[in-house]
């Protein structure tokens, strides 16, 4: 029979779009794609020879500077030994360019937190990654930058590879993409290797980096930072709970860092608010909370 290819919609909570109508009038600051080509062979009697078809999923996050996060996702299954030119393992995108895509929009803070994150100084030295051994997928980044594109091409990343438990970054960059699209799409939840990442390095040398509206668990006597942006100044409270802050830090690139030290065993939250708040402006919708468990 003649070489088949079926196209899956994911349709759920999105709508059917395809071309440059998916794509919003605004400046792409990150673009994360993604192809998942290892799933487990499926019978299918119709494929010959072999009567088995292998599904591809081809998926792609971008976030324009507006904020606004465009996520198209489609899937192929050809048969088991399908010839395609280029093969369909080696695409970033589904044959005939059609997706289901998904809208989605990040607050102010959000935005900011990704753009801080994005800003760091680890991730702007991530490099691509090759692996010959098995992986969770394959990947392929780009973020703007002012002096061009950062590109960075992951095949079958391993997140438990010494290199990437040495410095997480890559991983982390990965995840936070996988979690918009997860947002974007109302679907899935994020995978275990994304939720059990080692945290990042603190560029203070602190043993952990916070990270806004997430419970940290510390053992007394670890260190723990928070960090703000050149571009987004905040105030931030010196603990006063399980917590003591210890130094105040600002690297060369601007980026102010508050380290804190876990005296005791209890509970303390961090609470950080933007300097130059606009009267009348909604508290709740711009400060970041820093929840942290101390444990022996």
């Amino acid at each position: 029979m003649p070489p088949r290819i079926m196209l899956s919609l994911l349709l759920v909570g999105g709508a059917l779009l395809s071309g440059t109508a998916a794509v919003p009038q605004a400046r792409p600051l990150f673009t994360q794609q993604e192809r998942q080509s290892r799933a487990d062979a499926l019978p299918n009697p119709l494929c010959k020879p072999e009567p088995y078809e292998t599904p591809i999923s081809y998926s792609e996050l971008t976030v324009f500077d507006n904020r606004e996060i465009v996520y198209q996702i489609s899937t192929v299954t050809p048969c088991l030994g399908q010839v395609a030119d280029p093969p369909l393992a080696h695409r970033w995108e589904a044959p005939n360019g059609t997706a289901a895509v998904f809208r989605s929009t990040l607050s102010a803070p959000e935005f900011e937190q990704f753009t801080i994150f994005l800003d760091r100084a680890d991730v702007r030295a991530v490099r691509s990654f090759m692996n010959a051994g098995p992986g969770v997928g394959d990947f392929r980044v780009a973020i703007a930058r002012s002096g061009g594109t950062q590109s960075i091409e992951v095949l079958s990343l391993s997140p438990n590879h010494v290199q990437l438990v040495a410095d997480p970054s890559l991983v982390h960059l990965i995840c936070k993409a996988k979690e918009m699209a997860r947002m974007a799409s109302h679907s899935g939840e994020l995978p275990e290797w994304c939720r059990n990442a080692r945290p990042l390095n603190p560029a203070s040398g602190a043993d952990v980096l916070l990270t806004a509206e997430q419970v940290t668990t510390l053992h007394v006597g670890q260190t723990a930072a928070v960090e703000f942006g050149s571009k987004a100044p905040h105030t931030i409270g010196s603990g006063g709970g399980s917590l003591v802050l210890i130094q105040q830090l600002t690297n060369t690139d601007g980026v102010k860092v508050y380290v804190y030290r876990a005296d005791h065993a209890g509970r303390d939250t961090l609470v950080a608010a933007p300097i130059g708040r606009q009267s009348g402006q909604c508290i709740s919708c711009v400060t970041r909370h820093y929840f942290i468990n101390v444990v022996p």
